[in-house]
């Protein structure tokens, strides 16, 4: 397993848009830079990733920020010496969704992981939102098949499903039992809604942005409140 993260965010959709803003004002207070380096990293989004980058700047821009893009695309990228050096004064790294396992495989094992890992244990906050949420705990959710496999593990036990709005969570619960939990009875897995999130802190978790997480584990559920905080 890797090494903890200091600070990492979770989000759960719809990123760059306005109604983000409570979340990512939370993220930006970690952070407590007048002017700080944010990067862009839209590997989740197989067709447009330029795009994507450009929402996000466009979107810190709308804040009062200026941003920039780290163009990595698929797995020989992410193994591209040249691509690292613009981590080297980030704080704070932002993944927007997309394809959940297209930004797994093009991250895993690569030069581009261990870097973010070694500038996150230097104080770089990591934010992922949707795709980008769900690659960093423990278990990943394979969206078509309902089933579950092993994540980038920046998180141990933990498992995210994002847009997590206008769902039955007794029904969510049952499902969980039958998909993850009963095999893996330690697991705790996050419902995030939109334009919502947390920011995790070794075990400490703070609820961020407009609407409840929802924690599941092998014994039940629970809904934890905007600025809420909670063990991991």
């Amino acid at each position: 397993m890797l090494n903890p993260i200091k600070t990492i965010a979770l989000l759960g959709g719809n990123e760059f848009t306005a109604n983000c803003v409570n979340a990512d004002t939370k993220i930006l207070e970690v952070i407590n830079k007048d002017k700080p380096t944010i990067q862009i990293l839209p590997t989740a989004n197989v067709h447009h990733p330029d795009i994507a980058a450009q929402n996000g700047i466009s979107y810190f821009e709308t804040l009062g920020y200026t941003s920039n893009r780290i163009m990595v695309t698929n797995l020989k990228e992410a193994n591209n010496q040249n691509n690292l050096g613009q981590l080297s004064d980030c704080d704070l790294l932002y993944l927007p969704g997309g394809n959940p396992q297209h930004l797994f495989q093009s991250l895993l094992n690569s030069k581009l992981l261990q870097e973010i890992i070694t500038r996150s244990e230097q104080g770089m906050v990591i934010a992922g939102s949707s795709a980008g949420a769900m690659v960093m705990g423990e278990l990943l959710k394979n969206p078509p098949q309902g089933t579950w496999s092993s994540g980038l593990g920046l998180i141990p036990n933990l498992g995210i499903i994002p847009h997590h709005e206008n769902v039955n969570h007794l029904d969510t619960h049952n499902l969980l039992l039958d998909t993850v939990l009963k095999d893996n009875p330690h697991a705790i897995i996050y419902g995030i809604s939109i334009e919502s999130g947390c920011i995790v802190k070794g075990n400490s978790v703070s609820v961020i942005g407009n609407d409840d997480l929802i924690r599941y584990s092998l014994s039940g559920y629970s809904s934890c409140r905007v600025n809420e905080s909670i063990e991991l």
